[in-house]
């Protein structure tokens, strides 16, 4: 790639044959669009995700596996992204987006809650499980929405479905039988990411059950017990920098139900 005017707006890269991007790219803070499909990268840098004034952004027909947290704080309205092979996201780095084209990846996270508000156009077909519940309140804005039809067997629910990938059945004795699935994310993802799956998964549920995790519950425990160990480490000064304003967020969240009863 040749010097490009820093004021360029527009810029495709398509068909390249490109393994990275560029240094040049990270220079044009005024481009609005760029176009990166039908090359062989891998990843997408988070520097792409911090020029100022990008809306568009193309990466179709590559084969990136993930997209980086740093979608969520970027100016990026519409992410075309199908034909890679994307297998997990979280849903909290979408809210911004107004159109998201993801087909033909390979997305296997359930059922997903969170409200994306800003959303009009949304392509999840040719994905091996993702679906929108309650599209009223999580799409309240779609106007075009293309998925596959939901699948015959139950989705598992909100708060699981960032560790669940694949399925099979133990014979644990005659009569009865054992449906376990497991998530290779849970083995191949970071520190990181593993935090902010739970963050994510808080967040899912305070939305849906209007309620913090109660003791009284089992299966809600080990969420209470991530939740109080991290305000620890903030009320010690030890939660990393970076996850600070993210804890404060759902800790102010809670509050809003701080008086709920966690009986029921």
């Amino acid at each position: 790639m040749t010097s490009a005017n820093p004021d360029l707006r527009k810029l495709s890269l398509s068909h390249k044959d490109l393994t990275e991007i560029p240094d040049e790219v990270y220079r044009l803070k005024q481009l609005r669009v760029l176009d990166l499909s039908y090359n062989n990268l891998t990843v997408i840098p988070e520097a792409i995700f911090k020029l100022p004034h990008l809306r568009t952004l193309v990466i179709s027909h590559n084969y990136i596996s993930s997209l980086p947290f740093a979608l969520s704080t970027s100016p990026i309205q519409d992410l075309i992204a199908d034909y890679n092979n994307i297998d997990f996201i979280l849903p909290i780095t979408l809210t911004g987006l107004r159109k998201l084209i993801i087909s033909h990846n390979r997305l296997n996270i359930g059922l997903i809650r969170t409200p994306l508000p800003s959303m009009h156009h949304l392509d999840i077909r040719h994905n091996p499980a993702i679906q929108f519940a309650d599209r009223p309140h999580t799409l309240p804005n779609i106007r075009r929405y293309y998925h596959d039809p939901a699948p015959t067997g139950t989705l598992m629910p909100d708060g699981m479905q960032y560790y669940l990938y694949f399925s099979y059945t133990v014979n644990v004795m005659p009569g009865l039988t054992w449906h376990l699935t497991l998530h290779r994310a849970s083995i191949s993802m970071t520190q990181d990411e593993l935090w902010l799956a739970k963050w994510q998964d808080a967040i899912d549920f305070l939305e849906t059950n209007h309620r913090k995790p109660s003791k009284f519950i089992p299966e809600e425990r080990n969420m209470r017990s991530w939740w109080k160990h991290n305000k620890n480490l903030m009320n010690a000064g030890e939660l990393k920098a970076e996850r600070v304003e993210m804890f404060r967020q759902l800790l102010k969240l809670g509050e809003k139900y701080k008086h709920v009863n966690q009986y029921l």
